[in-house]
């Protein structure tokens, strides 16, 4: 398959409950929680929270109890995820709107305003499919999304193993290359590399930062 970072390649993940361990993982948690940490120091009331990739609502359910005033818009690609995701998140039923969508598509749909976006473990699919200056749009089309001195958030796991599918598309280079592109757009505040252990092996990530 030439390119298989489709809708169908992740509703096949999604066909078994947390295939990542998004929910199960002190690793994966752990990088909910320093994101939300970023957002609660920077920005500690926020609003509206735009969330892209948020799979079957793992970080999704720390927002909503980190930030009791916030509401939450969710996007993912993968109706199977997001079918767990309403399940999960009855609690939070009133404030929290999930939308099956891939974002190059439905980003123009979406409104404007945001106190924060969260676009986490994800950005790297759309550059696997997207032409650099399409890729580059779409960014450009998100921040436009946040409002003046809102932030964006971002952790991307960097050089996977290479028995795992991903490996191709989180090579340091291309991670660096949605760093800057992001960069140009919105000002970038902070930078912080982890290196953690997930299921005896050792992972590099970073959490991003930006401010528009």
């Amino acid at each position: 398959m030439d390119n298989p970072w489709t809708v169908d390649y992740l509703d096949e993940k999604f066909s078994s409950p947390d295939p990542w361990k998004y929910l199960t993982s002190e690793f994966e948690q752990r990088k909910y929680r320093r994101q939300a940490n970023v957002i609660e120091d920077r920005l500690p009331h926020p609003r509206r929270i735009l969330e892209i990739g948020s799979a079957e609502g793992a970080q999704t359910a720390i927002l909503m109890d980190r930030f009791n005033e916030a509401r939450v818009t969710c996007i993912d690609i993968s109706g199977q995820a997001m079918a767990r995701a309403r399940k999960m998140l009855l609690p939070w039923d009133d404030r929290v709107t999930l939308l099956v969508g891939d974002i190059a598509v439905c980003v123009e749909d979406l409104e404007e305003g945001y106190d924060v976006c969260i676009w986490s473990e994800a950005i790297y699919y759309l550059g696997a499919q997207a032409s650099l200056n399409k890729t580059y749009q779409v960014i450009g089309q998100v921040v436009n999304k946040i409002r003046p001195g809102g932030l964006l958030v971002s952790a991307n796991t960097i050089d996977l193993p290479q028995d795992i599918p991903e490996a191709e598309i989180t090579a340091r280079p291309l991670i660096n290359c949605y760093y800057t592109l992001l960069s140009s757009l919105a000002y970038p505040a902070s930078r912080s590399i982890y290196v953690d252990e997930k299921a005896g092996r050792i992972y590099e990530y970073q959490v991003w930062t930006f401010i528009l």
